[in-house]
Parts: structure tokens; sequence; C-alpha cells
């Protein structure tokens, strides 16, 4: 298993944690299949993913800012839009334009202005679309990592195909009770079981 979530959570700054540490946390280093990154920030997770398995990643990251200095590498492919249920654009917020918390969710932004005591501000507009408008270019999918800052369960949505086809293991985060049931709910339809690994994380694995 790794290590236990308090000693993760010393790594934590301002929301981002050290890559490593998170990912031996999960022991997800014989994965197979692909990688789905949904929530890419700088790309730690999918950098350390491909470093320690076969597969490719594919990234999404709402804010582009956030990536635009870091190299990526040849078997991570990163799209600057977000993840959702359907094509749309929404107004992003952000404490700052390279922060990791961006978020597209008023009542993410309420909560994390709250919680932090930061404000947020809009940073523009991005544009959201399903995981499954791009399936055909994922091959396999072994894993896929949810942090969407308050669109957990509209990704989930998103990549219903996805899922159903691949019964990837899922990690995803979140900090809202209402949206943990919604997310749960939606993969217990596909036989996943969820396990609360820390206070905000969440792995789900379908038990065969």
């Amino acid at each position: 298993m790794g290590k236990d979530w308090k000693t993760i959570l010393k790594n934590v700054k301002r929301g981002f944690r050290k890559t490593p540490e998170w990912f031996d946390f999960y022991d997800l280093t014989k994965i197979e299949g692909n990688f789905i990154d949904a929530g890419y920030f700088k790309g730690a997770f999918s950098k350390e993913f491909v470093k320690r398995n076969k597969g490719e990643a594919f990234g999404f990251e709402v804010n582009p800012r956030t990536v635009m200095s870091e190299s990526h590498g040849g078997r991570i492919l990163l799209t600057p839009l977000g993840t959702s249920n359907k094509i749309e654009t929404k107004e992003l917020f952000a404490e700052r334009k390279e922060s990791p918390i961006t978020t597209a969710d008023n009542h993410f932004k309420q909560t994390a202005e709250a919680k932090y005591k930061i404000k947020m501000k809009s940073i523009g507009f991005a544009t959201f679309i399903p995981i499954d408008l791009l399936k055909h270019m994922y091959g396999k999918v072994g894993l896929i990592k949810i942090d969407t800052e308050g669109m957990e369960y509209e990704t989930l949505l998103g990549a219903k195909e996805v899922i159903e086809e691949n019964k990837p293991i899922i990690i995803f985060e979140t900090h809202d009770l209402n949206e943990l049931k919604k997310c749960s709910d939606f993969l217990e339809t596909f036989g996943y079981k969820i396990k609360q690994v820390s206070p905000v994380d969440y792995e789900a694995k379908v038990i065969k």
C-alpha cells in the first residue's frame, strides 16, 4: 500500500502533493493499459506513470498556463481542455494564473475561498468535453485519475463508455460529501468498490 496518508499529507503545499509519495501510496506500478489524467496540473502524476509503466498518458488540463513551461515526454499527450459530461464553455476561477486550485464549479469556488482564505478571480473561459469523445485515441485504459476541483461527477459521467468497456482503476479526489455520494453511486453500478485512502482521496476498483 505504500506510505500512510498522514505521511503523504506532510508533503502537501497548497493542495499539491509530491508525486512519488502520492504514487507509491496507491501502489500503481504494474498498470496494464494507458492512463487518463483528468486534472493534469503540471503533469507530475503522468510523468511518474510513464516512468513506472509501459503505457501512455493522456492529460486534460483546463488551465494551460500551469503547463506551458513543462516538458511532457514522448508518451504523454496533453490537451488544454477540461472534462465534463458534455461539450461546453465555462468560466474559470483561480487565486492566480498558475494556481493548482482552478475551478469552473461555483460551489467549489466558494468552498475553496472559505477554506484557504483566498479570493478566486476569473482568469477566462475554457472548453470542457466528455472523456468519451476521444476514446478512439486511448486504446486500453488501465487507470483514470480525476482531480477536477468540483467536477468529479460530471467527469465520470463523461467517461461512462471508457469505464464500462475497460473497468480501469479510478482515483478521485473530492471535498464534498454530496459529490462523493454521486460518484460512488455511479461507480457502484459498474461493479466498483470504493475505498477511502485519505481524508479527501478515494480509490475505486472492480472486484473480480
